[in-house]
């Protein structure tokens, strides 16, 4: 087992690895659920730090994220940057581990995690079905039409479709 340790470390102290920079493209919103981080609340911003967490190396005096990069990302466009989060930091790994585990977060994390094309309709029912516990995490729930389908990267069309589905399917 590696030796990793919890620190608390300033947002901005974090550097992504270049691994991360070089394949940017599949680090995009677009290749998440939610598009528009803007909807998480800050609690809900340390729930995620807490469930997925920023992992990362010292490498020449720097801080650099090796996995949980969409985690940070996400810390990043909500929290302020000048707020401390906590980490977990490995205290030794060769080029090769810390390369497996930047191509892992890559691949492992939305291939295992994602919820598919269909997520948000997961999502809408969660929403409904968690409610007031997760208010203080989201504003989704309060979202119109045109501003979930922002949130999700879809036409309103489909979200008036899925409604219209379900209704048929209720009667």
């Amino acid at each position: 087992m590696r030796k990793v340790e919890p620190c608390e470390v300033l947002l901005t102290s974090i550097s992504d690895h270049q691994i991360f920079k070089d394949n940017h493209e599949y680090l995009l919103d677009d290749v998440y659920l939610l598009k528009l981080a803007k909807h998480l609340t800050p609690e809900a911003v340390h729930l995620l730090l807490e469930l997925h967490p920023v992992y990362v190396v010292e490498i020449k005096k720097q801080l650099t994220c090796i996995a949980g990069v969409r985690t940070l990302n996400i810390a990043s466009h909500v929290l302020p940057l000048d707020e401390q989060i906590t980490v977990s930091k490995f205290k030794k790994l060769d080029e090769a581990q810390i390369a497996s585990h930047c191509y892992a977060d890559l691949l492992l994390s939305p291939l295992a995690l994602s919820l598919g094309k269909d997520g948000h309709f997961t999502i809408d029912k969660l929403i409904l079905k968690i409610g007031s516990r997760g208010e203080s995490w989201t504003d989704l729930a309060d979202c119109g039409k045109v501003e979930l389908s922002k949130a999700f990267g879809l036409s309103r069309g489909c979200l008036y479709s899925h409604d219209r589905k379900q209704r048929k399917a209720k009667h």
